[in-house]
């Protein structure tokens, strides 16, 4: 390197001896001649030598690093965690793609829990209009699908909070295999009208649809597309809702009850110390509940006030437990149980979801 007049012999050495570091390690290439002969450097003047040799050693030194990078990447080298975002090592494998099609559900089926029964939805009301709770029935034998749906159009509930809206006499016919049918869950009903009967909501007539199509996925584990048919033809309606093309079930923020209980079930026997589970979607997951002597009207003989309950999650159907202890007078016979989220309106808007049970103490 020629040195530069402008420079004292110090500032000479310093630059001569970073230019020196920043290319020990660099092989020129072919060409490099030719344009060292096409570049041409003009003279700076003496009131910029000092400007210019902080630029020039700026420039040495980012110089240096863009090599020191290229270098390690050459040799296969993996830079550290610790060199910054922008030289993190490789990244774990994909995660699994959870992006739902429009004929899939926007979530899991909540839990099934009860081994050897079958899960039957049926609708309640709500603060917010009809919504879908869920029952376990004991199983008796043969196809669960067959006896789900079933139980879903044409068995009275347990809980007398739930029921069924489809017309009497509704009978119907399931088939599926998981293969067949282009993979479709197949409901043949009988004695339903195409049109929304009088008397029956809209609302009411959607969620009586939703019911079966809930009913039938549960029962067989899968979130099969739900084809319904009338009198073995094709049903372009049923009950006045669009069916001419396969169902999903809808949204659970837009179908189900945003609480339910799971146990104990409608009208067990329970003991001091019970164990109360279930889902639901909690304001902060904060779960509320209470115990009344008799029903709703009576008095509560135990609640969660001064002792916090919370779900696994919050604002989505997510599991929650407790332990109901009951105080030493409390006498054997029947309590409700309700599990409620909050009212965070203050009484101005919906009426906060809930359910109950009615429990027989021993």
């Amino acid at each position: 390197m020629t040195p530069d007049p402008d420079l004292t012999p110090g500032e000479q050495d310093r630059l001569r001896a970073l230019l020196d570091e920043a290319t020990a390690d660099v092989q020129p290439r072919d060409g490099l001649d030719d344009i060292q002969s096409r570049t041409k450097v003009s003279p700076m003047s003496a009131s910029s030598t000092r400007p210019w040799f902080l630029g020039t050693a700026a420039a040495v030194l980012a110089t240096a690093a863009v090599i020191t990078g290229v270098v390690m990447m050459n040799n296969g080298t993996t830079p550290t965690a610790d060199q910054g975002p922008a030289s993190a090592g490789p990244t774990s494998a994909a995660e699994p793609d959870t992006t739902t099609s429009p004929a899939e559900p926007d979530s899991e089926e909540p839990p099934v829990a009860v081994e050897g029964a079958v899960p039957v939805y049926y609708v309640g009301d709500t603060g917010q209009g009809p919504r879908l709770y869920r029952e376990f029935h004991p199983g008796i034998g043969g196809a669960p699908l067959d006896q789900a749906v079933t139980d879903a159009v044409s068995r009275t509930p347990d809980d007398p909070d739930y029921r069924t809206p489809w017309p009497a006499g509704t009978q119907v016919q399931a088939g599926f295999d998981g293969n067949g049918n282009d993979g479709q869950i197949q409901l043949d009903l009988t004695g339903v009208p195409g049109e929304r009967p009088a008397g029956m909501s809209k609302a009411d007539a959607e969620m009586a649809v939703q019911q079966l199509v809930w009913t039938a996925q549960a029962a067989t584990q899968t979130t099969a597309p739900v084809a319904l048919r009338l009198d073995g033809g094709p049903a372009t309606t049923v009950l006045g809702v669009p069916t001419a093309e396969p169902l999903a079930r809808g949204a659970e923020t837009d179908t189900l009850a945003q609480v339910w209980i799971i146990e104990p079930a409608q009208g067990a026997t329970v003991e001091d110390g019970f164990t109360v589970s279930g889902v639901g979607a909690f304001f902060e997951a904060n779960v509320a509940w209470e115990l009344y002597r008799g029903g709703l009207d009576g008095p509560v003989v135990a609640s969660n006030a001064d002792d916090p309950v919370m779900a696994k999650e919050c604002c989505t159907m997510a599991p929650y437990e407790f332990t109901v202890d009951l105080p030493d007078d409390a006498a054997p016979g029947e309590y409700t149980l309700r599990v409620h989220d909050e009212d965070m309106s203050g009484g101005e808007g919906f009426a906060p979801f809930e359910d109950t049970k009615t429990v027989t103490l021993r």
